[in-house]
């Protein structure tokens, strides 16, 4: 599942026609594992590369959906991990879902210090 029971059952107790936020992981074709950091760190480039990449071509669907349901998205474009963050309905948010570049889909929540 590309989204989590537990956003599932917030995005059911929105009103229709709301929005919220998510962040859309977008899924690369890249899958190599490095035996170092120093290996990590050298690849780097790859990855974003790979991942910029696999961007362009989802980036028009992600577009075509969020215009479909009165969304946007938050950011220009995809960042270095390959997030997205968008802002849609509920509905919005299940439609991109079936997108097939997006990999998984998180609700955008507040970070705050633990103490």
């Amino acid at each position: 599942m590309k989204i989590s029971a537990e956003f599932e059952r917030r995005l059911a107790g929105h009103e229709p026609g709301s929005t919220v936020q998510a962040m859309l992981l977008i899924g690369t074709p890249f899958e190599q594992t490095f035996s170092s950091p120093l290996g990590r760190a050298a690849k780097r480039k790859d990855v974003q590369q790979a991942i910029s990449a696999a961007s362009v071509t989802v980036l028009p669907e992600i577009d075509r959906v969020l215009a479909r349901f009165g969304g946007r998205r938050l950011a220009d474009s995809v960042d270095a991990l390959g997030a997205l963050p968008v802002e849609t309905t509920p509905e919005g948010i299940r439609a991109l879902a079936n997108a097939e570049g997006v990999q998984a889909i998180m609700e955008n929540q507040a970070v705050s210090p633990l103490y």
